[in-house]
């Protein structure tokens, strides 16, 4: 198949008009996140920094061509129906795996004052503490922290928690350590990512796996909105 990079104003309209579902692509695409391999009404295809790509479709035959050509990435990122999902995990020779999609749409929410919240100064301690240390590709994890996209919690200068993104930009790394947990610090975390990312003029939003009930009530206890089910999936 022949592909078309780059992205048209026509392209971008598909992408844009399916509104929340596409909410992943668009945003990497509205801040210039990425390189566009495919770009066509029908299919959009962006890989971005540390091996994710994302793709927006309608047509699973045109995404199934692509990604003939492109070959597989670590881990994508798919907008679109079940069906679509499953042919960029035939293609990729990985599982769909089906995520929530959850978006902040109020104000800047307030942080307690007293709360010790800044850049944690050493990946060890992140990778020391995540429970998910493999969801991090090489080197991915310090460009966070140089860049200041990873926020600590600190008690008496104890790291007692962290937040951070994702390189497509979804919030994400939200851990407390056991010992600070029930005190208000998953809240505050992620308050202060929020302010950061409004701040800096953006959409705060997450994906969050359907089985992690303590992260869904979270974010529903903060106000997320919750979008609806079966448009967002990872395949890795």
């Amino acid at each position: 198949a022949r592909l078309r990079a780059g992205m048209g104003e026509k392209d971008l309209e598909a992408v844009r008009a399916d509104g929340d579902a596409a909410l992943p692509v668009s945003d990497a695409l509205s801040r210039g996140v990425g390189e566009v391999l495919l770009a066509e009404e029908g299919a959009v295809v962006v890989d971005v920094p540390h091996g994710v790509r994302l793709v927006w479709a309608r047509d699973r035959r045109l995404v199934r061509r692509a990604l003939a050509c492109l070959g597989a990435a670590p881990v994508t990122c798919v907008c679109g129906e079940r069906d679509v999902a499953r042919e960029v995990g035939r293609a990729a020779r990985g599982k769909a795996r089906p995520c929530e999609l959850v978006v902040w749409r109020g104000e800047a929410p307030a942080v307690e004052p007293t709360r010790d919240l800044r850049t944690p100064a050493y990946a060890g301690a992140i990778v020391a503490h995540y429970s998910h240390p493999e969801f991090l590709r090489p080197g991915e994890l310090e460009v966070l922290l140089a860049a200041g996209r990873v926020i600590g919690g600190f008690e008496e200068g104890r790291l007692v928690g962290f937040v951070g993104e994702h390189p497509h930009g979804s919030m994400g790394m939200l851990e407390v350590l056991p010992d600070a947990r029930r005190r208000g610090w998953g809240s505050a975390l992620a308050a202060a990512k929020i302010r950061q990312l409004l701040g800096e003029g953006r959409l705060p939003w997450a994906e969050v796996l359907p089985d992690n009930d303590a992260s869904l009530a979270l974010e529903l206890s903060m106000g997320f909105d919750i979008l609806e089910s079966g448009r967002l999936w990872y395949v890795s």
